[in-house]
Formats: structure tokens, C-alpha cells, sequence
């Protein structure tokens, strides 16, 4: 993960990695060389932010070491993920096809961006901007990013001074369609911008399959 320096080897589990991401299944197939080696090359991703979502992986929670340094052999230091890093992890996690980690990222941005204070802060706005200009065109990222900035301007929260083209465009289209001051905040309904897993061929092939009576349903 990385480049020369900078790269990081992490040892993951195929079958976790697999079960969360159809990128991995595919790309582990034994079809494939990286199947067949049991490796996978990634040199344009940030190896900082693949570990918080290996972390994620094994823990379900997203966390960043702040420090290795270890104090009367017991405490490591750690903080809580910026912004910046939530948005990151969004990204990763769609270009590998990871959607629950998606999901929990896209709850955390959604916390730390519409608490009320960091929505008013222009580093803020140029951070949603950014991530609209990278997120796919049909992803319900941008839909909340839209969305989140036609609330926010009730309260006279504006845009920076370069945004992209296509989010103004979007948010004048939707202001014709529906009137901020009659909008919530989108984080109260934020699960409404989670994207769905699609479903899996294994999947499919078993829910044609008739199950035989008294069979219990999978927990």
C-alpha cells in the first residue's frame, strides 16, 4: 500500500477482506495473480488511511494512533479521526467497493461536519466541495453534500470562493424544488444517504434455490 518509502505491507485475512468488499473478491480470485499470490498492489492509495480501515475490519471501529510512545508500559495515545480523514476513508472505501465502511464513514463526516459550529467554518466547506468533486456522479455522497449545503445557507453559510461547477449547478436545480427553511438538517436522516450492498451472485443462486419445510432462516 503506498509508494517506495512511504509503502506499508498490512497481513489481512482473505476471508475478511473478501467478505467486505467485492473489489477483493474479484481481485483474489485464483484466476487472477494476485489470487494466486495472495498479494494485491495499491501504490495510489494512502497507506494511513487503509489502516483505519483495516482497523475497522477487525474491530468495527474507526480510530487513528496518534502515537506509538508508551508511558509506564501501559498507555498509547490515541485521537479520534479528523474531517479530513472520515473523508478520505469514504473514498477508499467506494473505490474498493467496501459499503458498510462507507457508511460508517459517511455517519462519522456527517456528525463532525453538522455539530452546529464546524459547518460555519470555510475549511469546512472547501472540505464538502473537494469531496463532491471526487465522489462519484450518481453517489448519494454528493446528493448529501447538496443537500447539506441548502440547509446550511438558511444560516448564511456560504461557499468558498472556487467551488465546483456542478455542485452550485445542483443545489440552484434543488432550490427550485423545495424550500431550505422547510428542510432538516440532512443528519437527521442521514441514513438515507447510505449506499446498499448490491446483491452477490452466491447470494442470488440461493434465493432461487427452494428451501425444504421447516428449514429455519438464516441469523
Amino acid at each position: 500500500m503506498g509508494k517506495d518509502e512511504a509503502a506499508v505491507n498490512y497481513v489481512v485475512h482473505e476471508p475478511i477482506l473478501t467478505a467486505s468488499s467485492t473489489y477483493f473478491q474479484g481481485a483474489l480470485k485464483p484466476t487472477f495473480q494476485e489470487g494466486a499470490d495472495g498479494k494485491i498492489v495499491l501504490e495510489q492509495e494512502d497507506p494511513r488511511i487503509f489502516g483505519l480501515i483495516n482497523e475497522y475490519l477487525y474491530t468495527g471501529h474507526i480510530r487513528q494512533v496518534h502515537s506509538s510512545e508508551v508511558i509506564d508500559g501501559k498507555e498509547v495515545k490515541v485521537m479520534t479521526p479528523t474531517s479530513e480523514d472520515y473523508a478520505e476513508i469514504w473514498l477508499l472505501a467506494d473505490y474498493l467497493d467496501m459499503q458498510t465502511i462507507k457508511n460508517k464513514a459517511m455517519l462519522h463526516l456527517a456528525y463532525a461536519v453538522d455539530d452546529g459550529t464546524h459547518l460555519y467554518s470555510p475549511a469546512t466547506m472547501k472540505l464538502l466541495e473537494d469531496l463532491y468533486d471526487k465522489a462519484p456522479m450518481e453517489s448519494l455522497m454528493r446528493k448529501y453534500i447538496v443537500d447539506l449545503c441548502i440547509w446550511s445557507r438558511q444560516d448564511h453559510v456560504d461557499f468558498t470562493d472556487d467551488p465546483p461547477l456542478q455542485l452550485m449547478k445542483s443545489v440552484v436545480r434543488e432550490l427550485k424544488k423545495k424550500s431550505a427553511k422547510m428542510m432538516d438538517s440532512p443528519l437527521n436522516d442521514v441514513n438515507n444517504y447510505y449506499e446498499k450492498d448490491p446483491p452477490r451472485k452466491d447470494d442470488t443462486k440461493k434465493s432461487e434455490t427452494p428451501k425444504a419445510a421447516g428449514t429455519p432462516t438464516p441469523q
